[in-house]
C-alpha cells in the first residue's frame, strides 16, 4: 500500500505517519466494493484524523480543531455520494469519541472530539469538532 499516487501524495497527512487525508478515496472504496462484493450492507466503524499532543497549546487552542471539521464534512461528504449511487453505508463512527491511549504512540496523540486533560485527573472538554457534529446529527 502506498499514499503516493504518480509519485505526490495523495492527501495531506496527518499526524501519524501512515495516515493521510483523502476524502475522495472513501468514496471510491465505497463504489468498489459495491461492485466487487455484490453491494454489501457497510458500517463505517473508525474514521477520523489525529493530532499531535502539543502541551504548548492552550485549552483553548487545544479545543480548536476546524481542521478535524473540515476532515468529517469531506468525508460525511463523499459518504452521501456513494449512497446517492445506491451504496448500502447503515452506519458511520466518528474516530473517536475521546482522546485516549495509542497502542504504538501513547499519548503523543490525540484522536478525539472531547479534549482529555491528561494532567487535571482526565477532565473531558469538548472540541470544537464534538459542537459542530452535534449539530450535524440534529440537521434533517
Amino acid at each position: 500500500m502506498t499514499a503516493e499516487r504518480n509519485g505526490s501524495p495523495i492527501g495531506p497527512r496527518a499526524a501519524s505517519s501512515w495516515l493521510y487525508v483523502y476524502p475522495r478515496g472513501l468514496r471510491e472504496l465505497l463504489l468498489y466494493i459495491k461492485i466487487k462484493y455484490k453491494n454489501p450492507v457497510i458500517y463505517i466503524t473508525e474514521n477520523g484524523m489525529d493530532e499531535s499532543n502539543d502541551p504548548t497549546l492552550s485549552l483553548e487552542e487545544a479545543l480548536m480543531d476546524t481542521y478535524r471539521i473540515d476532515y468529517f464534512y469531506r468525508h460525511l461528504y463523499y459518504i452521501l455520494s456513494a449512497l446517492k449511487d445506491g451504496v448500502k453505508v447503515h452506519g458511520y463512527f466518528a474516530w473517536s469519541l475521546l482522546d485516549n491511549f495509542e497502542w504504538s504512540a501513547g499519548y503523543t496523540l490525540r484522536f478525539g472530539i472531547n479534549f482529555i486533560d491528561y494532567k487535571d485527573n482526565l477532565k473531558r472538554h469538548q472540541k470544537l469538532s464534538a459542537h459542530w457534529f452535534r449539530n450535524f446529527l440534529r440537521k434533517q
